[in-house]
């Protein structure tokens, strides 16, 4: 289709509509002069689908959906196209209150609704539900694929710009590179309202300046969530939270995932106590959270404050990791309503068969204006890891952990890092709210600015290798990347390695270093001097051609944190392994903390007791070797003159023997003649050098 403005119908027909039947492909955005598909431009020739039939100046007669696609697979596109003021405001059916932009269904018969949409603007529709984009697949497949569009000044009551409804767990709609800007809903989801779908993926997608009157200022889903490298900026939820996801309760058994990596939420706002970002879990479900080198940053709530806000109730059990995330400059405005309420708030109501078991790893705090806040209120386990993270200039507290039930605590555990915070006694940073000790904290390996562990309300043991009132001598203190440890900190060297402890820092470099962990969320280059790195030395004593008896003893271990555990390649625990033929062996050696080292030991042939290894480097190639055709002998970094090639068998007889003069590197033949397939050994050797290299003639 070329550029222009095209309307479903001539007359006064609401129903009317861009009907596209399965497995049509739809392009649009030609200047007309194209003769292949690649010179098209869609954005400067744009082709439009307008909804506006009637009066120009009014919306009251526009047409219902600009566009229908009924049972469509995955073989039909639309691609190239503006879609514009479809209004579908009117209560009723299907047909007046779904998808002003377009609407995609399932009639009975075919249970499809696969259509590939792109590069295309929704802009100035409205519905009920959907206003850009409806999806009703029922308990048919829904799978939807959507690139680089964008949805601009869409409204609705649900679902501004799209809304999916779909009980099939295999159903999905997924977003490549698009753009939400200004979309609005009356109650929940301007950007997307996702009701019983099973999987929403967006990817490299952006959110920014869209509003909704209820729940989810930008998203709100009962299903699956994953969401990669996208950006959500100035949002505002007047009533609840910018992302809402709640159990899909008529799925069974109910399970989700919520899986958001390298994700930025900044400057986004909300109004209530429920969070920035919310999810409610109850029943008998599991909840799988994810958030993965994601950045949070002056993010606001008005009313109360809570950023991330997880509730776990009945039998539910809810998993969430958060790993290399930041958290900054994220607040209430300086009003603070409940003092109860943090930046992060677990709500664990659950009964004895669910709970919540989480880790935070490798994260920053910094400049927040609440704490992190666990509430323990019922009968199910709570178990909090902290790892190595920075916290920094928060405010009110760090953690504050609330025992309800005091048959049950939440247990929570801290290794590796850093608290720089004003408090000046510990129980003001980490605290239980309704006991006043440190009952269920648990920390090891901690940097805190307090300048003990003791306090006016607790004595509680403080655990091991914790450092109070000592400065972490940070490279500067004032911005996220600052907080790296500066050469000679203390915090250096001073953590232990930890089963949950992932591989990579903040900045994505190696976590663990020659068996050491650093405090806090960045890794420093290893420092450590050899004899803290874990290593082992070992004796070979080689093995004659024609015998077993070689021997590799392990003589000394250090570094690293005994008890050690050796295991061979084959399954062997052992410090000497005896009787060994000619070849190559393996060693894993790791310490109580779990640091490992891996050793490769080669027991190499001989023919002499007063043999010793040359210095330099001798190869073969190829090998093996056909037949009939010489083998080359490559060699660097030796000494040059004179050197005895011997050629021998396995059982230790000497086929050949020659004189070859050698320079420092370089290469030459070696004629093999008629010799039978089988394995041979080339000894090389100058003044008790000796270089022994199998190879094998097929």
């Amino acid at each position: 289709m070329a550029k222009g403005t095209y309307y479903p119908t001539s007359a006064l027909d609401q129903k009317a509509s861009f009907k596209v039947p399965n497995g049509v492909i739809l392009m649009g955005g030609f200047k007309g002069l194209e003769n292949r598909l690649e010179q098209r431009d869609w954005q400067a020739n744009p082709s439009v689908l307008s909804g506006n039939i009637g009066n120009k100046n009014s919306d009251t007669d526009n047409t219902y959906h600009v566009m229908e696609l009924i049972s469509v697979d995955s073989s039909s596109l639309i691609d190239g196209f503006w879609i514009e003021r479809g209004v579908s405001t009117t209560p009723g059916n299907n047909l007046s209150y779904r998808g002003g932009g377009i609407m995609i269904m399932a009639n009975s018969s075919l249970f499809i609704s696969n259509p590939r949409i792109g590069n295309c603007v929704f802009q100035y529709n409205s519905a009920i539900r959907g206003g850009a984009i409806s999806l009703t697949a029922g308990n048919r497949i829904g799978r939807v694929k959507m690139y680089n569009c964008t949805f601009y000044n869409n409204t609705a009551s649900l679902g501004g710009a799209i809304f999916i409804e779909s009980r099939d767990l295999d159903g999905s709609f997924e977003l490549n590179n698009c753009t939400f800007k200004t979309n609005q809903a009356s109650q929940q989801g301007p950007c997307i309202y996702s009701y019983w779908n099973g999987n929403l993926t967006i990817r490299n997608c952006t959110f920014e300046e869209n509003e909704s009157q209820r729940g989810g200022g930008a998203i709100e889903i009962a299903g699956n969530l994953y969401a990669e490298d996208c950006v959500f900026t100035n949002n505002n939820s007047v009533l609840e939270s910018l992302i809402r996801i709640n159990a899909p309760s008529s799925i069974n058994p109910r399970k989700a995932k919520i899986w958001v990596k390298r994700t930025s939420f900044v400057a986004n706002t909300a109004n209530v106590d429920v969070g920035l970002i919310s999810f409610a879990w109850r029943n008998d479900e599991t909840m799988d959270i994810l958030f993965q080198q994601c950045s949070f940053k002056n993010n606001k709530n008005r009313l109360e404050y809570s950023l991330l806000n997880m509730f776990n109730g009945g039998g539910s059990k809810l998993f969430f990791q958060i790993d290399r995330c930041i958290f900054e400059g994220n607040g209430n405005n300086g009003r603070p309503r409940n003092p109860d309420l943090g930046m992060i708030n677990i709500f664990n109501n659950a009964d004895i068969a669910g709970g919540v078991t989480g880790t935070i790893s490798n994260c920053v705090f910094l400049k927040n204006d609440r704490p992190f806040v666990i509430h323990h209120d019922n009968l199910g386990p709570t178990r909090i890891s902290i790892l190595n993270s920075t916290f920094i200039g928060n405010k009110l507290g760090t953690i504050i952990k609330r025992d309800r039930n005091p048959s049950q605590q939440a247990e929570v555990y801290l290794q590796n890092n850093i608290f720089y915070e004003d408090a000046a006694e510990l129980s003001s940073m980490l605290q239980s709210t309704l006991r006043p000790t440190l009952s269920g904290f648990a920390f090891n390996h901690n940097l805190f600015s307090t300048p003990s562990c003791k306090t006016t309300t607790d004595t509680l043991g403080c655990g091991i290798g914790n450092i109070f009132g000592q400065y972490p001598k940070f490279v500067d203190s004032s911005s996220v990347s600052g907080l790296k440890l500066a050469p000679g900190s203390i915090a250096i060297n001073a953590g232990r390695w930890h089963p949950e402890l992932l591989a990579l820092d903040l900045a994505g470099q190696p976590r663990v270093q020659d068996c050491k962990v650093d405090l806090g969320a960045y890794e420093s280059p290893s420092i450590l001097p050899a004899k803290d790195s874990l290593s082992a030395k070992a004796q070979i004593r080689s093995t004659p051609i024609n015998q077993s008896l070689g021997e590799i003893g392990i003589q000394q271990i250090s570094g690293g944190f005994p008890p050690y555990r050796l295991l061979w390649e084959n399954g062997d625990t052992v410090r000497t392994r005896r009787n060994l033929a000619a070849g190559t062996y393996t060693l894993t050696l790791s310490d109580q903390q779990g640091c490992f080292k891996n050793y490769r030991f080669v027991v190499p042939f001989t023919t002499g007791v007063l043999d010793r290894v040359a210095q330099g480097e001798i190869s073969l190639a190829p090998n093996p070797v056909p037949t009939g055709q010489p083998i080359k002998l490559f060699y660097q970094d030796i000494e040059p003159g004179s050197w005895e090639l011997q050629l021998l068998d396995l059982t230790g007889k000497q086929l050949r023997n020659s004189r070859i003069n050698l320079s420092t590197q370089g290469e030459m033949p070696i004629q093999l003649d008629a010799l039978p397939k089988g394995v041979y050994l080339l000894k090389v050797s100058k003044d008790r050098q000796v270089f022994n290299h199998k190879f094998v003639i097929l």
